[in-house]
Formats: C-alpha cells, structure tokens, sequence
C-alpha cells in the first residue's frame, strides 16, 4: 500500500500518513516507524480503525486505501483535479490491473452501488458524520452514504 502513495508525497498532495490496523500491530508497527507514519490500532474493527485515523488527520481530505491498493501512477493529478472541481463530493478509485471481480465492482461503484473496498477520496464533512465510518468495510459505507449525487470517479489511466 505505501507505495500506491509515492506518487502522491513526491508531487506534495499527501502530507501526513496514517495507518489503522485491525489485527496484530507488530508488522504495521515497524512499516510506521521506519516511514514516519502514525499508527492507530482497533483489533477487529475496520471501521473503528479507520475513524481513529480519520480522527487524527488535519488535512480536508482523507484517502482511504485498502492494504493491497494499486492505483495509477497519475492519481495525485486526478485528486488535484476532483477537490478542485467538486469540493464536496467524495471519489472513487478504479483498482489498477484488477481482473474480472475488480472490473464488475467498478461497474457498480459507477452506478452509485458501492461494493467492496475501493480507494476512496472523501472531504472532511463526509467522513465526520457520525457513524460514516462504521463497519466492517469503510469506504464501502461511506461511498453508499455519499451517494450518487456526490460520488465521483477519479478520471485516472487506471479506468
């Protein structure tokens, strides 16, 4: 996953790192400290690991990214691109060199039917409502509960 972020601190759009872990810290832990990332640690619960994530971050946007995230090398230009044309819509990631399941979630993503993790941009005032980020896939509830109206796709190589 830290390296689906290169692109992003190279070019300045990601300026802090945080990592929510689920199960045992210890390998998450070690990645934190060797990059300089924070760390939050909720066993068991994505949801609570990712809304005490989201709860340290200072920046307007959180990006929310899945474990085994492959995004497309030019996505730091697309998220410039949406948060300026669309401040208050959250935006989604088509998953880089994903096969078939990859290509069918993206198809409902687009319809305004989130299904399974995506990469997923989302402004401040989506991810603190309460309860935005409950559950057990995160950016899948918070894509549902952004809606179609204000749920975009990140125009990337990727899709």
């Amino acid at each position: 996953m830290l390296g689906a972020l290169g692109p992003g601190l190279m070019t300045g759009v990601i300026r802090e790192v945080i990592l929510a872990e689920t199960g045992a810290p210890d390998f998450t832990a070690s990645v934190a400290e060797e990059t300089g990332a924070a760390l939050v640690v909720a066993p068991d619960d994505p949801g609570a690991a990712a809304a005490a994530a989201a709860a340290q971050a200072r920046a307007d946007w959180l990006l929310l990214l899945a474990p085994d995230a492959a995004l497309a090398p030019d996505w730091p230009e697309a998220v410039l691109r949406h948060a300026a044309s669309a401040p208050s819509a959250a935006a989604w990631a088509p998953v880089a060199g994903g096969g078939l399941a990859a290509r069918l979630a993206d198809i409902l993503w687009s319809a305004g039917r989130p299904v399974g993790e995506r990469c997923l941009l989302v402004p401040r005032g989506l991810w603190e409502a309460p309860g935005a980020l409950a559950g057990p896939r995160p950016s899948e509830r918070l894509g549902r509960r952004a809606g179609l109206r204000r749920l975009a796709r990140l125009a990337t190589t990727a899709g």
